[in-house]
């Protein structure tokens, strides 16, 4: 009986079509299929839009409602793209979910104020 091994020298990964290196890496690289992504892009405008300053100059007010909106719009459109869900690490999932560790971290870095 011969045992089988692998020789991880001789292995390559097969990247999918819509692999997208992430030069953070935290994910994987498998990005949504661009029809998706573009919807994704769109309901980020979308939520821009509720926060924007020309809202001041329409006299509009951002309300709970609008933000909570412009929230859910952003998780559904997660949910479309990814419909397993994200891990407990991706940072989008820990943005939505409220649960993203700030202490320490300004603009995405961490810092330490002496």
């Amino acid at each position: 009986m011969k045992d089988l091994t692998l020789d991880e020298e001789k292995v390559e990964w097969v990247k999918p079509d819509n692999y997208k290196p992430d030069p953070t890496a935290r994910r994987t690289g498998a990005a949504p299929e661009d029809s998706v992504a573009q919807v994704i892009l769109k309901t980020v405008s979308e939520a821009k839009e509720s926060t924007s300053n020309d809202l001041v100059s329409k006299k509009t007010l951002t309300t709970r409602a609008l933000l909570q909106n412009a929230l859910d719009g952003l998780k559904g459109a997660i949910m479309i793209a990814y419909p397993e869900g994200l891990p407990e690490y991706d940072p989008v999932r820990q943005i939505l979910d409220d649960t993203e560790v700030l202490e320490g971290a300004v603009g995405g870095r961490m810092c330490t104020i002496t």
